[in-house]
Formats: structure tokens, C-alpha cells, sequence
């Protein structure tokens, strides 16, 4: 196996440890958040979850970037809809929907110019 398929299987794994760790971040019930100081604390962790989790997921699989944006995208949108109705002391927030989608598109900057080097191994 050469380094840039395993390079791509590496991904795939840290892809899916973030999307799990992402689970128990966005799902978990809160009464008081480590954040409440901070003005916007939750959005900068929903931008790097977003960020990583989005990452990943492109270096994983390189030839699906329209799949992978959709996923993160409808997976974002999901995460703040069951939030409102589903987890307590969590709610719909507009702002957490853009920190998540511009974790994304910092994302996508960073992979796209650079990403002819995932698809060497196809």
C-alpha cells in the first residue's frame, strides 16, 4: 500500500472519530456550557469540529467533494434541528449554523488547491 492510499484510510478513521466525538458534542443535554463566559465560545468549537470533520472527510474521499459538502451541510443543519426539539437545554441557533458551513468553506480553502495530491493514488 503507497503512503497516499494509506494517507486516505488515515483520514477515513479520523473522519469517523471526529463524527463521533461531534455526536456527543452537538447531542449531549446541557444545563450550563463551559462557554456561557465567552461570547461566542460555542461557535468557535462548532467552526472547528466543522473544520476537522469536513477536512477529513475530503482527504477521504477526494473524488466525492460535492457528496462530502452535502453531507456536512445537511448533517449541520440536522445537528440544529434535533437540538430544538430533541436534546434538553440545547436549542436552534442560526449562528451555529454559519460557524459550522464557514468551518466548511475554511475547509475547502485549505483542500482544494492542495487536493491533486489525494487523487495520485486512484
Amino acid at each position: 500500500m503507497d503512503i497516499i492510499k494509506a494517507t486516505r484510510y488515515q483520514s477515513r478513521g479520523s473522519f469517523l472519530l471526529i463524527f463521533i466525538v461531534s455526536l456527543f458534542i452537538l447531542f449531549y443535554p446541557i444545563q450550563n456550557s463551559l462557554f456561557d463566559g465567552i461570547g461566542w465560545g460555542d461557535k468557535i468549537i462548532h467552526f472547528i469540529l466543522f473544520f476537522f470533520l469536513s477536512f477529513f472527510a475530503l482527504a477521504g474521499w477526494p473524488l466525492s467533494i460535492k457528496k462530502v459538502i452535502v453531507f456536512i451541510l445537511v448533517y449541520a443543519l440536522l445537528s440544529e434541528v434535533l437540538q430544538e426539539f430533541y436534546v434538553p437545554g440545547r436549542s436552534f441557533q442560526l449562528y451555529d449554523l454559519v460557524a459550522d458551513t464557514v468551518g466548511l468553506i475554511a475547509a475547502l480553502l485549505i483542500f482544494y488547491p492542495n487536493k491533486n495530491k489525494y487523487l495520485t493514488a486512484i
